[in-house]
């Protein structure tokens, strides 16, 4: 019970990741708010029961749990979320973000709110909470934040661009709050989640792989352990928690260099990029067949 009279504010607590998350908190000893819009895929039809069916199991389980089901895309509404964790609670300890919709479509068809809802929900809804759970947390000079990327952030998806952005976004929030909390000793990571979910099961096998698609256990793991006590020292990190394997990622930094004597010309600038620095090609490129830019439709795409 290594968070007994903690208090965590879990959103998209309803869904798959978010389920098992506000189970696993509950396990630890932390009371929760259940966070969910309860809407399908898309963002529509919003619904108590995911919400409900959150917090049942948990009180089923004789832990403290209390739902919510506005929309964390408005500004309002996450300030209302904190304010219920402290009026139930007394506290807010923890928060994380599991929540989401998709609208795909390829760029060039995408139209201007598939893109804007997606992003507001995603990492508009992201920042809303943070805005309002870091005031708390600086206030109380503790707490812990995970937010939720996704591969597609980290890796791109093609018929993903507003997710892709919105869930790489989400990344640089999560380094900027991690650098301005430290001071109040405050935490900020993120996971990426590798897990059966019902936005993943709709994928091709491409972007799991041959291997069976795991359920939701291990990612919830990770995203519990990174806000236990003793992991409090570890901030601005991203984790990956998926079935047998858990991973960090590797933080931004310059990987490749290239000097000259003053500044650099089109034609030198070419030449370092095509022969100094190797440029090597995202990862889905070859683990989803994909054509490269320039390179023949014969030619076989290198793993």
């Amino acid at each position: 019970m290594r968070l007994r009279d903690q208090v965590a504010i879990v959103t998209g607590a309803g869904g798959g990741i978010g389920s098992a998350v506000v189970k696993a908190l509950a396990a630890e000893g932390a009371a929760v708010v259940a966070n969910d819009y309860g809407v399908t895929l898309d963002g529509k039809e919003p619904s108590n029961a995911a919400a409900d069916a959150a917090v049942q199991a948990v009180v089923d389980g004789g832990g403290r749990a209390i739902a919510h089901y506005a929309s964390v895309a408005e500004f309002k509404v996450a300030e209302e979320l904190v304010q219920l964790a402290l009026s139930k609670f007394g506290r807010l300890d923890i928060l994380i973000t599991p929540h989401g919709i998709l609208r795909e479509r390829m760029v060039f068809n995408m139209s201007e709110s598939e893109w804007k809802d997606v992003i507001d929900v995603h990492l508009n809804g992201t920042f809303n909470l943070v805005r309002f759970a870091t005031a708390q947390m600086r206030q109380q000079r503790s707490g812990s934040i995970v937010l939720v990327t996704s591969n597609a952030g980290l890796e791109g998806s093609a018929g993903q661009v507003n997710y892709a952005a919105a869930k790489l976004g989400i990344v640089g929030l999560a380094y900027a709050t991690a650098l301005a909390m430290g001071k109040y000793d405050v935490n900020v990571n993120v996971l990426a989640p590798h897990a059966s979910t019902r936005m993943t099961d709709r994928l091709r096998s491409d972007f799991f792989g041959n291997t069976e698609r795991p359920d939701a256990t291990s990612a919830a793991a990770v995203a519990v352990a990174l806000v236990c006590p003793g992991a409090r020292s570890i901030t601005g990190n991203v984790y990956t928690g998926g079935g047998n394997h858990i991973a960090r990622w590797s933080q931004p930094v310059e990987v490749e260099h290239a000097y000259r004597e003053g500044n650099w010309s089109t034609d030198t600038a070419l030449e370092a990029i095509t022969q100094t620095l190797t440029a090597p090609q995202l990862a889905r490129f070859a683990r989803q067949g994909l054509k490269l830019p320039g390179v023949p439709e014969t030619a076989a795409v290198e793993s």
